[in-house]
């Protein structure tokens, strides 16, 4: 079924408008119907609610008015006076006179206006009978038995028989000489706290009168009764309660019901209160007054002018049942039914209240007719579907029309759609008398001939406005079958329509032009396919020279390996079996940096970040540092080592304007460049200085100099944004030529250059690497750097080795380059660290520069950018500075001083005998800031150096000594052995050659309790088998990759059954993740493959005291709790006083990784 857009745009706005009519229609609907019905029901109760408290009200004031006529003297002392003999009528004299002043009235004020006094033990005999004089001329309702009408206040006839009941008396003995009296009327007991209400009595159309029948106590006693006083009042307070019309509306009427009975009370068990709530199904009911008196409302009928209506049963009446049965919770169980009916069957709303007073049981009902109540809410039904109707047919005259209009575009670009190459605006004129068949005609032809001639016409008309450019451009495109564009006119309102339409001429366009040039698109890509190639063809080179280089490199150490491995097979002597075999652990030993050199320049390749740890530090701690790492090297090769530093030319001028010798001051008011407080990261500069010394010191010659200069430029400018991009610094970085001062010295053309990867390595893969190093994540600086001014800085390493060829000046910082093929198989390496450096100082937002000539040595520069801090702050404090040491002396001394106060430093502590402590931290704690696990042991703080066969500078070859292993050795058998107890292991591993090395490393240790387990769920029943047995294991080993059940899982397990003794992690994986993995699971330590000794030495020093631990060199390290008085303040800067210790480190020392005895290389 095909409907036209038109249609079902006009349908689907018609839909919505109506939902949304529909949707506040309802809600409309349904919150003001309920918001009127709770006003309206709201305001029944409250009216029913006043209108019985002031019933409760009226006979309160008649009850108050009836006690005190009991309470007079004259009336209980004509009693006293009767008891005692005197009955004449003089005894009531006095009486009367105050009755007559009770009775003073007039029709709007009097209340009680008849009285009767009965003996104390009998109604039956009247002692006093008295009528206000206002009142002796009413006439009554019926007639004395001469057939004349009876008179109020007449001896005989004039008191109403209803309003003064026969009551029974009966004596209650109190004492045994005094008797109480209490009455009974119809079931009905009245005493001191009870009384009778009779009535309404209704006289004629205008009087009703009630009484009250009380006991008359004695005033002097309160428990004797002298006699019984029946008062006639007037029911005009009750009758004005009724008539008032306020609250009522204009329909409403105020109704007063009470029991049918004499008494007014129903029996017990009807009322809602009731303690034994038990009401009849039916129970009759009789209006008490009229209702109210309106002369346009008669709902009632007789009960409106009857002086004694009937009775009806309450069931007639729900409302009447409910009040009376059903409580409310309200004041005077007030309520409101807003749709019920009368007992005359008409539909009206009502509100009850029940009279809260002790001698009636009586309720008020406030009615009003259903349509009074329910009028706004049949007003609004009515409004709201007014609106909705007549907003359906607004909606239906304007919505078609306007879909019309607004889906025009629409079936215009479907109009341009249905031809693959052009409208027939372009097309060629048709000859109308040519007689074609059709067969040919293109599909606007054939439209135009099925809508007949007038069609014709105008597509003939058409096509006779279009010009000659227009036609060569229909051609065009029917030549590469490309859709015509789509007519389009000014627009008011721009939509989505509109948009759609232009994209769609602009896609043609595009085409068009796409096609035009297509010829040199396929020319451009040729060239960049070329250059591609030649990119790949220089990478494979560099690439093949890298394999070569690499396989010599790795097969030196292995060669040494093999072949000490073959001499120990076939020696004797214990002493050189232990030489061999130090020469197989310093082989293996090298072998493996080589290793972790690839895999750290592997993992910067792949996008791992490498991060910045900036803090404070002084620059003479990199200069220090360097001749401390360095000066023993340089002397062995016959090489002189220098360190300069070199401050702004301005700032070095005496007073007279010649330069100063030392030349070492920062710019003005700064100091000395070496005693500048800094901010960076000291550890990335010492990783790329070295590196440079490093290579220089390698490829200098014997009585060549290498000089390192550290230069303040002046003053950096940086931008605002604290995040720089990368690959636009890299980008200028390549393109822009650094600039060197040229010594005198220097002859010849110089070439300098900074990384570039055109046509090299890096330029591979432009889709994948646009930029040479876009590896790097750059990582934020401190959150919340200190202040200070930045200033840039040049670290200048200057050789007087071969120099590099120009040729490669390019080439010289990709990685697996060092010079020529040549060179690497003269002096080894990797040709990766010139690569990393370069890395690194784009890292710190730097460069480094290359300025070379052969036979004139080579100059490469480091330029970076570093904040000078005015003040230290004491959360990024980078040093603890001993106050005896000479780094505290005077900033004025000489230069040489510095020099030779760091060859001293070096030369009383060398890297062997007092390795700077490094801490191992939890990857779980460091994070958390708490100090836990096992206390860190010291590791070798030596800078790692990145491509070189020599994995650090100055230490001593281990295991060189072989008396040195054997006495340490022997010290430890003697520790151990003093512990006593048997150290009790578990091992975990599934690879049967590492369970035999471990157990044997362990039998070094004199641990002989071992226990195997091949995978992770044996190792949990050994665990729990122990812990049943109450032998549990002291330490477990717990290799993370295994079978069945790997070691996290396990050690998951281990730790719910309730296992707290070490668990240590035994895997080759060293990467960060990994370390947190296991930390998580509830590993307490974390040991990389290979095992180092030391490592092992330390993890049962510390969960199994007491095990003495022991470098690589066979020596002890010195105690945590002791300070090293050896240990060279320069290199302890590389720990920061705010740094969290912990059980496990990824950085340490002066470099991005260093190797610890716990933690292979490979971790970085």
């Amino acid at each position: 079924m095909r409907i036209p857009i038109r249609e079902q745009l006009g349908c689907l706005v018609l839909l919505a408008s109506m939902i949304g009519l529909a949707v506040i229609a309802i809600a409309t609907w349904v919150t003001n119907h309920n918001f009127v019905l709770s006003v309206r029901s709201t305001r029944l109760d409250l009216t029913a609610s006043l209108k019985a408290a002031q019933v409760s009200s009226t006979l309160n004031l008649m009850q108050i008015i009836v006690v005190q006529a009991s309470s007079r003297l004259s009336p209980q002392s004509a009693l006293q006076r009767y008891y005692l003999g005197n009955t004449s009528a003089e005894n009531w004299g006095r009486t009367n006179e105050d009755y007559d002043a009770i009775f003073t009235g007039d029709v709007r004020t009097r209340i009680a206006i008849q009285a009767r006094i009965y003996p104390r033990d009998t109604s039956d005999k009247i002692l006093f009978s008295r009528t206000a004089n206002t009142m002796l001329d009413v006439q009554l309702p019926y007639n004395t038995p001469d057939g004349q009408p009876a008179r109020l206040g007449d001896s005989t006839y004039g008191f109403i028989p209803e309003l003064y009941p026969r009551f029974d008396v009966r004596p209650i003995q109190y004492n045994s000489s005094f008797n109480e009296y209490g009455a009974v009327y119809e079931g009905r007991a009245m005493n001191n706290s009870s009384y009778l209400f009779s009535g309404p009595y209704r006289v004629n159309d205008t009087l009703s009168l009630v009484s009250i029948t009380l006991p008359i106590i004695n005033n002097t006693s309160n428990i004797e009764t002298l006699g019984w006083l029946t008062a006639v009042l007037d029911a005009s307070l009750l009758v004005n309660v009724v008539n008032q019309l306020e609250g009522l509306g204009e329909s409403g009427l105020t109704m007063l019901f009470g029991p049918q009975n004499d008494t007014n009370r129903f029996p017990t068990g009807y009322l809602y209160d009731a303690p034994i709530h038990d009401p009849p199904e039916d129970a009759q009911v009789r209006f008490l007054v009229p209702p109210t008196v309106r002369n346009d409302v008669t709902r009632h009928g007789q009960e409106d002018v009857a002086l004694n209506p009937p009775s009806f049963d309450w069931t007639k009446f729900p409302a009447i049942k409910q009040a009376y049965t059903k409580s409310t919770g309200t004041t005077n169980n007030a309520g409101s039914i807003i749709s019920t009916h009368n007992e005359e069957g008409d539909n009206v709303a009502i509100g009850y209240g029940v009279v809260n007073s002790s001698m009636v049981d009586w309720v008020v009902i406030v009615e009003q007719m259903h349509g009074e109540v329910w009028g706004p809410i049949y007003h609004l039904r009515n409004v709201i579907i007014a609106c909705v109707f007549g907003t359906m047919g607004a909606m239906l005259l304007l919505t078609f029309p306007i879909a019309h209009y607004s889906s025009r575009p629409i079936r215009r670009l479907r109009d341009a759609t249905k031809k693959t190459v052009a409208p027939h605006l372009f097309e060629d004129d048709i000859s109308l008398s040519s007689g074609n068949d059709g067969a040919n005609d293109s599909p606007d032809e054939a439209l135009a001939r099925k809508e007949g001639f007038f069609g014709q016409i105008i597509h003939y008309r058409r096509n006779q406005k279009a010009n000659k450019a227009e036609k060569r451009e229909a051609e065009r495109r029917r030549q590469f079958r490309i859709p015509g564009k789509v007519k389009d006119r000014k627009h008011l309102i721009h939509d989505e329509l509109t948009d759609l339409t232009k994209t769609f001429n602009e896609m043609t366009d595009e085409l068009m032009m796409q096609y035009e040039r297509l010829e040199e698109r396929v020319q451009q890509r040729t060239a960049e396919l070329n250059e591609s190639k030649k990119a790949a063809e220089a990478a494979n080179e560099s690439k093949t020279l890298f394999i070569a280089n690499i396989s010599h490199e790795l097969k030196t150490p292995l060669n040494g390996i093999l072949g000490m491995c073959a001499v120990c097979m076939s020696e004797d002597d214990p002493v050189k079996l232990r030489r061999s075999l130090g020469i197989i652990y310093k082989s293996g030993d090298l072998l493996l940096n080589l290793l972790t050199d690839l895999l750290t320049f592997s993992k910067n390749q792949v996008g791992q970040q490498l991060s910045l740890d900036e803090k404070e530090f002084r620059l003479r701690d990199i200069s220090s540092q360097i001749l401390a790492i360095f000066d023993k090297q340089a002397k062995e090769g016959g090489i002189s080592l220098n360190v300069r530093f070199e401050g702004p030319y301005d700032a070095n001028l005496n007073d007279d304007g010649r330069p100063n010798h030392a030349g070492d001051l920062g710019p003005y008011g700064l100091g000395r460049l070496k005693d500048m407080i800094l901010y960076g990261d000291q550890h990335r500069i010492l990783q790329v200085v070295i590196n440079l010394v490093s290579n220089s010191l390698k490829f200098t010659p014997q009585g060549g100099n290498v000089t390192m200069t550290i230069r303040c430029t002046g003053e950096a400018h940086m931008t605002d944004s604290r995040k720089a991009s990368l690959a636009s610094r890299q980008s200028s970085a390549r393109n822009s030529k650094n600039r060197f001062k040229t010594t005198s010295s220097e002859v010849g053309s110089m070439s300098t250059t900074s990384p570039n990867g055109f046509a090299t390595a890096n330029h591979i893969n432009a889709l994948e690497k646009p930029n040479a190093y876009s590896h790097i994540m750059i990582s934020d600086r401190a959150a919340t750097p200190p202040p200070g001014r930045w200033l840039a800085f040049e670290f200048e390493v200057e050789d007087t080795g071969p120099g590099i060829p120009e040729d490669i000046h390019a080439k010289i910082f990709e990685p697996f380059v060092q010079g020529d093929l040549g060179l690497s198989k003269k002096y080894g390496g990797t040709g990766l660290g010139l690569s990393i450096c370069s890395q690194l100082a784009g890292l710190m937002k730097g460069t480094v520069g290359l300025k070379s000539e052969v036979g004139h040595g080579s100059v490469f520069t480091m330029s970076i950018p570093l904040k000078h801090l005015s003040s230290r702050a004491d959360s990024t404090a980078s040093s603890q500075v001993d106050p005896n040491s000479r780094r505290n002396s005077s900033i004025d001394e000489p230069r040489a001083a510095s020099r030779d106060d760091a060859r001293s430093i070096r030369s009383g502590h060398s890297v062997k005998s007092g390795p700077s402590p490094v801490p191992v931290v939890n990857a779980n704690t460091a994070a958390a800031g708490t100090t836990a696990g096992p206390v860190a042991f010291e590791q070798d703080s030596k800078p790692r150096l990145v491509g070189l066969s020599q994995p650090f500078f100055a230490s001593n070859a281990p295991l060189e000594s072989p008396n040195s292993q054997a006495a340490a050795m022997e010290r430890v058998e003697a520790e151990a052995t003093k512990g006593g107890k048997k150290i009790k292991v578990l091992v975990a591993e599934d690879n049967t050659t590492n369970q035999i090395v471990v157990m044997r490393m362990l039998k070094l240790e004199d641990v002989y309790d071992v226990t195997v387990a091949k995978d992770g769920q044996e190792a949990l029943d050994r665990v729990k088998e122990s812990m049943e047995a109450g032998d549990p294991y002291n330490l477990i080993f717990m290799d993370v990759q295994m079978p069945n059940m790997d070691g996290l899982d396990s050690t998951r397990l281990i730790r719910q059954s309730g296992f707290l003794a070490p668990i240590v992690a035994l895997t080759a994986y060293a990467e960060e993740s990994n370390v947190k993995q296991c930390m998580e699971s509830g590993m307490d330590f974390f040991l990389s493959k290979p095992i180092r000794r030391p490592a092992l030495k330390h993890v049962l020093k510390t969960y199994c005291p007491p095990i003495v631990e022991e470098d690589e060199g066979g020596e002890k390290t010195p105690p945590k709790n002791l300070p090293n008085p050896e240990a060279p303040p320069l290199i302890a800067t590389s720990i920061s006083s705010g740094q969290t210790k912990g059980p496990f480190s990824t950085k340490a020392g002066l470099s991005e990784h260093v190797e610890s005895p716990a933690i292979s290389p490979g971790a970085t």
